[in-house]
C-alpha cells in the first residue's frame, strides 16, 4: 500500500512538473488561440526590398512601425523563401514572406518602442522537430527582459494544418498591465506571416488626382452645354 501511495506521488509530481514547463505566465496574462478579429496590437510589415527575397541575420534590423528585429545567431531570416518553400513538414510549406528560422533550436526577438498590451500573429512550425530540438515556443517580456509569460504551443495551442499550403494559425500573447516590450518566439522551425510595407502614396497625389477629376468633371459639363446650345 505505503508503495503504490508513493508511486502515485511520483506520477502526480511528474505530471505537474511537466504542466508547468508547458507554460509559465503571471495572472495578468493570456495566451490568445482565437480569431484575430478582435485583435488591436501590432503587425509587422517588412521592407518592400524582402518582398521577393530573404536576408538571413542575427540583427539587429530596424522594421517599419518602430519594430526591431534580432535572433540568437544568423541562421534565422527575414523575407520571402520564394523561389523554395519553406517547410513546416507535415503541416505543409509557404513561399509567403516570413520571419523564420533557419534551425529547430533559434530564437527570434521583436523589440517594440514601447510597452503594449498585446502582441500576436499568424505561425507555423514543424510539429515534431526531433534531434533535440526544442517545442514551439512564444514568449513576452517587459522593458527590463523579464519573462511575463511564455508558452508552449504544441502543448496548449496546437495548430494542425497537414500538408496545406500557406495555412497559418492566429497566435499571441496579451498582457492585462501593458507591460509587454518584447515577443519571442523559438523552437520547432516557427514561423511567422509578415505583410510587405506598401507602398506610400506622395502627400500631392491625392490632391493632383482630384485636380484631374475636376477637370474632366468640367470638360463634361461643357460638352453638355455645347450640345444643348446646338
Amino acid at each position: 500500500m505505503g508503495v503504490t501511495l508513493k508511486r502515485l506521488g511520483l506520477i502526480a509530481a511528474l505530471a505537474l512538473a511537466s504542466l508547468c514547463t508547458s507554460w509559465t505566465a503571471n495572472a495578468s496574462t493570456l495566451l490568445l488561440d482565437a480569431d484575430a478579429a478582435s485583435y488591436t496590437g501590432p503587425v509587422i510589415f517588412i521592407p518592400q526590398s524582402l518582398g521577393s527575397t530573404h536576408i538571413s541575420t542575427a540583427g539587429p534590423v530596424s522594421l517599419p512601425n518602430h519594430v526591431t528585429y534580432t535572433a540568437s545567431n544568423d541562421q534565422s531570416f527575414i523575407g520571402s523563401p520564394a523561389p523554395f518553400t519553406y517547410g513546416f513538414a507535415s503541416n505543409g510549406g509557404t513561399q509567403k514572406p516570413l520571419i523564420a528560422t533557419e534551425t529547430g533550436s533559434n530564437t527570434i526577438t521583436l523589440t517594440f518602442d514601447h510597452d503594449i498590451s498585446a502582441f500576436g500573429g499568424y505561425f507555423n512550425y514543424v510539429p515534431d522537430p526531433g534531434f533535440g530540438n526544442p517545442a514551439a515556443t512564444i514568449t513576452a517580456l517587459d522593458h527590463l527582459g523579464n519573462v511575463l509569460a511564455s508558452y508552449d504551443l504544441k502543448s496548449l495551442a496546437p495548430i494542425s494544418t497537414p500538408g496545406a499550403t500557406d495555412a497559418f494559425a492566429f497566435r499571441g500573447i496579451a498582457d492585462a498591465t501593458a507591460d509587454i516590450r518584447s515577443f519571442q518566439f523559438s523552437g520547432a522551425f516557427l514561423a511567422m506571416l509578415v505583410q510587405v510595407q506598401p507602398t506610400p502614396v506622395p502627400g500631392a497625389l491625392p490632391l493632383f488626382l482630384s485636380a484631374l477629376g475636376g477637370l474632366g468633371l468640367f470638360g463634361w459639363r461643357r460638352s453638355c452645354r455645347e450640345n444643348a446650345a446646338e
